[in-house]
């Protein structure tokens, strides 16, 4: 009976159990990596658009002399949008679509001084631009802000770039 059970072929308990736990080790290892890699290319993209939006207005402001007069934001946290509306139209013949993001982070866009100045600003999911956030010539290195004056609303103390479409940036 002992010698039936030797040549028997297979693998033990043990052996299974390492072999399944080092499989979950790879692979969440590799899924940590590919989100970290999503959250970089989204960042990526975040910039690619904003620049996109800055050589709209840049046209927008060559063709009409001076920059949209609205505020366009996207609250993240109350889901209010006030980006698409006047924003879009006010750019479609510079821009196709104005960019919406996928995932909800914040934009706002405001002018101020009868469309003569403008700011655009933008947080991040990642901690990848950091750097840039603080050196961007804005008010605050938590957000990339863009434009001509991209300090805009936080030159007058609001503490949060966008929270409510009562925002005022004289």
């Amino acid at each position: 009976m002992l010698s039936i059970l030797k040549n028997k072929k297979g693998f033990t308990l043990i052996e299974l159990l390492v072999v399944v736990a080092i499989i979950g080790i790879l692979t969440s290892v590799v899924l940590a990596s590919l989100n970290t890699a999503r959250v970089k290319a989204r960042d990526a993209k975040r910039i690619a658009s904003f620049r996109q939006i800055q050589s709209a207005l840049e046209m927008y402001y060559s063709t009409n002399g001076n920059y949209p007069i609205l505020l366009a934001y996207i609250n993240p946290s109350s889901g209010n949008v006030n980006w698409l509306t006047g924003f879009a139209t006010a750019l479609q013949p510079y821009l196709s679509s104005v960019p919406n993001d996928a995932v909800g982070v914040g934009y706002l866009y405001s002018s101020t001084n009868g469309g003569q100045k403008y700011g655009l600003a933008l947080s991040f999911e990642g901690s990848n631009y950091d750097t840039l956030m603080a050196g961007d010539g804005g008010m605050s290195a938590s957000y990339y802000e863009l434009g001509p004056s991209p300090a805009e609303c936080w030159a007058n103390g609001n503490k949060e770039w966008w929270g409510s479409p009562s925002i005022n940036c004289p």
